[in-house]
């Protein structure tokens, strides 16, 4: 909890499932590409994963499985979109996102996140704007 991480390799999805062929569970993944975050990540102190979007704070059995076939280390809500908008607008991208709750622990999400909110966005406050400052002095 209040761990804050940066995007690499990609952001996908989770909770988009299509079964049809030709090529519209590629799109449903998403696996959108993120910049090279390896420097800014040692630089700040972030962890590096893999960020997951869905449409709910939950999560089904269905979604975990998709979760770890990707080797999913944060799941969220924005992500995915946000970079969908990048690419079609041919804009580099990436994430920053701090944990306000654990995906499958023992406590019931919602409460766990309220109860967590606070001080991860104090976190994320903190890392994301000596990221930007970074990134802005390029």
């Amino acid at each position: 909890i209040g761990d804050v991480y940066i995007a690499n390799e990609k952001v996908c999805f989770h909770d988009r499932r299509i079964d049809l062929p030709g090529g519209y569970q590629d799109y449903a993944a998403g696996n959108f590409p993120c910049i090279n975050s390896i420097d800014l990540a040692k630089q700040f102190g972030l962890k590096q994963g893999i960020i997951s979007s869905s449409d709910a704070l939950d999560f089904n059995e269905t979604d975990l499985q998709i979760m770890k076939a990707n080797n999913t280390s944060v799941k969220e809500m924005e992500a995915a979109a946000i970079a969908w908008v990048c690419e079609l607008n041919n804009q580099k991208f990436t994430a920053i996102k701090a944990i306000t709750d654990i995906v499958d622990g023992p406590h019931a999400t919602g409460e766990e996140f309220l109860k967590n909110f606070v001080q991860a966005s104090h976190a994320l406050k903190e890392k994301i704007i000596l990221v930007l400052s970074e990134l802005l002095n390029r």
